[in-house]
Order: C-alpha cells, then sequence, then structure tokens
C-alpha cells in the first residue's frame, strides 16, 4: 500500500480516470490462481486499493467449484492473518440452488474478510482484506481478493480531488 504510482506499470499506459482501478503488467509476487491485478492510486496517496481477479470457473451454476477455491484460499489467509469472518446468504426470494443466479441478482452472497475488528493481524498500512465470490457471464464464477489501504482518509481526499478535476 502506498506505492507511489511511478513505480507502477499499467497495461494501459493512457491517461484514464484514476478513481477507477487499472489493470497492472506485472506484480512481485504473482499467484497462479489469479488471472489480474488492478489497483487504485493517486499521485498524493500512492496505491489505496489492490483488487485481484481469479481465473474464470466455467459451467459452475451451483458454486460448488468457486466455493472450493474460496474456502481453501480462505485457510491459507487464515494462516497468514489469523481470524476471518465469513458471510453468507440467500435471501428467500431466490433459488439457493442456483448460486450463479443469486450472485447475479443479488440474493445470494459468499464472502470472507479480514479486518482488526475480526482480530486479524494485518500490516499496518492494509486495513481489510476480503474474498469475494463473484458472478460470471452465463454459469460461470469467479472470485476476487481485495486488499484495502489504511490510509482511508486520505484515500477518500485524493478521490474527491480526482473527481472534482473532471468538472
Amino acid at each position: 500500500m502506498g506505492q507511489p504510482i511511478s513505480e507502477l506499470k499499467f497495461v494501459d499506459a493512457s491517461d484514464t480516470d484514476p478513481t477507477q482501478a487499472r489493470a497492472l503488467e506485472s506484480v512481485p509476487k504473482p499467484m497462479p490462481e489469479l488471472n489480474m491485478y488492478a489497483v487504485v492510486a493517486y499521485p498524493e496517496t500512492g496505491i489505496c486499493e489492490i483488487r485481484t481477479v481469479s481465473k474464470t470457473f466455467d459451467s459452475d451454476a451451483y458454486g460448488v467449484n468457486v466455493r472450493s477455491a474460496i474456502d481453501a484460499l480462505s485457510d491459507a489467509l487464515d494462516a497468514k492473518y489469523g481470524k476471518h469472518d465469513k458471510s453468507t446468504y440467500c435471501s428467500s426470494m431466490g433459488s439457493c440452488q442456483f448460486f450463479q443466479m443469486g450472485l447475479r441478482d443479488g440474493s445470494q452472497g459468499y464472502s470472507y474478510t479480514w479486518s482488526k475488528s475480526t482480530g486479524a493481524k494485518l500490516p499496518d498500512d492494509v486495513s481489510e482484506v476480503t474474498l469475494t465470490a463473484m458472478p460470471g457471464e452465463y454459469n460461470d464464477t469467479f472470485y476476487r481478493l481485495d486488499y484495502t489501504s489504511s490510509n482511508r482518509e486520505g484515500c477518500r481526499n485524493a478521490e474527491r480531488k480526482a473527481k472534482a478535476a473532471a468538472l
């Protein structure tokens, strides 16, 4: 967190909206399970968020593959950071059997969160780590693993400044 923008190499070198995540060309320690790494970063703060996306789990309408992968990764994150908070839900409006469709319409969710409030031992510059199941195109699923900076106020101010510059 906080790494200066000048040290980052983005896939798209053009001047884009700084409030949106930008894909990175490479990272120091890539994980084979993750297909893409992106950051939200500002000149004033450096990296505010790291967002990663897993490979796609094809034909995973019931969510068996994505949930197994998330659970396995959560075990590794538990070993590194300690206690997590797990959130799973399915509203009575949707059919809990069709996991991917429930993710798509918001009636289902499956995620883990590590933060100081859960008792996790995160680095000082990280306030939260989240691991979340996401819907893909059709019956596909994937997950996101995100890291959020402890410099929330600085990042919010930088975001406001960037948005105001576009007015």
